[in-house]
């Protein structure tokens, strides 16, 4: 059986390939319906597609829930990406207290030995905005810087400036600057594109945005520059219903100064707001003439469970590719099943599993292919790994997928990390802990111990005590070697220690 795509998949893949950055680590979700036409420049109407990511029915299943109390969090302290195309690459992360990435180190499985191969490093203001990020890699036993973006924001934390350069001649060079301008809702109005030429900035590409009184996109419209003018080149109408849903996505392109129909699609949802209907129409001969039609229904928590495509032939809708989701109890996705329409009945196509541990963090995945007469793991995939309680996902490119992760607790006011005077000794240890605190009223204390993975390994109280200081004696009997996490909640003031068990 010849393996088929329909054309959302196939343009999911190739937005997919856009975002990688000569590695196997890659952005966002899967089957949205767009146009990659006039994407020369790999970030024209990119905002846009992002955009239009939000609204898949797949990222409902997508858990909003970052903790399940007072701000703790997960994050991927390693991923270990199999494929078929290239060797084993694992990837190592490093955090700051709050949360945000600070590094990304790639390495390359050579002869049974990691070696390194790039690196990302990145700096933050206080509010969480990236201010820069740098890549560099290895080579001859030394880090060799590649390239590096700097970003700019308003007061409100938008995005105004990104900047991009190249290392070149030992020197850094100027490559490409994006500059956004946003309406007082916060949305992008426009987005302008330039390349360094010539030691000028040269005009490329511009997305200019309008918005309804609701902030709904109306309309996205793609220029380019073109002798010394914008040109209009491509653009998006969307219109809405009462409770803000998009029921119709026009695509047009000004082809000899006249704007020409290409593509229409029209969505019906339920009353959940839901999609349950996607109907795409192509411009023919001067009117719409159906193209794919794609149901979607969902189990009792809105989460979908089923979409089914069908294209439009000889007069007829033709079933055509059919996905099954199934989840795990925080969101997460557990199977994705991948049928196709073959001899009037639905045949396997390809397999997503993912396993989680208690916390919706995706420890592997893995992707399979039906090859006639069983699941081999001979070709790749993007594979979504949602972590974080399912809050959070990191796609990679492979067949395997394993990961890693460390807790850690966030939003603490960190101004007042001295003000019960906690201090912890020894530590490392190898019996006992002692964590030391001082009390300045009647507090109520409680504290909880973590494994690494986050979940919970002994409570110590919850009582409470007089003011003055106390202790509180952490013991390793019982536990391995390796890091945990002590979470102290003093009168609602919160600090996580992390203790190291060495025996």
């Amino acid at each position: 059986m010849v393996k088929r795509f329909s054309l959302k998949t196939l343009l999911a893949v190739l937005f997919f390939a856009l975002m990688v950055y000569g590695q196997n680590t890659i952005g966002s979700n899967n089957n949205t319906n767009f146009r990659l036409q006039n994407n020369v420049n790999g970030n024209y109407m990119q905002y846009y597609h992002n955009f239009m990511q939000t609204l898949n029915p797949v990222n409902y299943c997508k858990n909003n829930k970052t903790n399940r109390e007072d701000g703790l969090i997960f994050v991927i302290d390693t991923a270990t990406v199999y494929s078929v195309s290239s060797s084993p690459k694992k990837y190592t992360y490093t955090y700051s207290n709050q949360g945000y990435r600070l590094t990304t180190l790639t390495q390359v499985e050579q002869n049974g030995n990691w070696e390194n191969s790039t690196l990302q490093e990145c700096t933050y203001d206080e509010a969480g905005n990236k201010l820069t990020s740098m890549w560099s890699f290895w080579d001859n036993n030394s880090w060799v810087p590649s390239s590096r973006t700097t970003n700019s924001y308003s007061p409100e934390n938008n995005l105004l400036s990104s900047l991009s350069e190249i290392w070149e001649d030992d020197v850094w060079k100027y490559n490409e600057m994006d500059t956004y301008m946003y309406n007082t809702g916060g949305k992008v109005v426009s987005h302008i594109i330039q390349v360094w030429s010539d030691g000028d900035w040269a005009n490329l590409n511009k997305e200019i945005y309008t918005y309804d009184a609701s902030n709904n996109l109306i309309t996205a419209l793609g220029e380019v520059w073109l002798a010394g003018a914008w040109r209009e080149d491509q653009q998006y109408v969307h219109t809405y219903d009462a409770n803000n849903n998009m029921i119709t996505v026009t695509y047009d392109e000004m082809q000899s100064g006249v704007w020409v129909h290409i593509s229409k699609d029209t969505n019906t949802y339920n009353e959940a707001n839901k999609k349950t209907n996607d109907l795409s129409k192509v411009w023919n001969d001067s009117v719409w003439v159906n193209n794919t039609n794609y149901s979607y229904t969902y189990n009792d928590l809105d989460y979908l469970e089923e979409s089914t495509g069908e294209e439009w032939q000889n007069n007829n809708w033709v079933n055509f590719e059919k996905h099954t989701y199934s989840y795990g109890d925080y969101g997460g996705i557990e199977t994705e099943l991948s049928f196709l329409w073959d001899n009037d009945n639905w045949v396997n196509n390809y397999m997503k599993q993912y396993v989680y541990d208690d916390n919706g963090n995706a420890l592997s995945g893995n992707y399979y292919y039906w090859d006639g007469s069983g699941w081999t793991q001979n070709q790749e995939a993007p594979l979504e790994m949602f972590y974080s309680y399912a809050g959070k996902t990191e796609v990679y490119l492979g067949y395997l997928c394993d990961a890693a992760y460390s807790s850690m607790i966030v939003g603490v006011d960190e101004n007042n990390t001295n003000a019960y005077d906690v201090v912890c000794y020894p530590n490392p240890f190898n019996t006992v802990a002692n964590v030391k605190f001082n009390l300045k009223e009647y507090s109520l204390v409680k504290a909880t111990l973590y494994d690494i993975n986050g979940k919970e390994i002994k409570s110590f109280g919850n009582d409470y005590l007089n003011a003055g200081t106390h202790n509180i004696s952490v013991s390793s009997a019982g536990l391995k070697n390796g890091v945990y996490f002590l979470k102290l909640d003093l009168n609602n003031y919160v600090k996580t220690l992390k203790l190291s068990i060495v025996k």
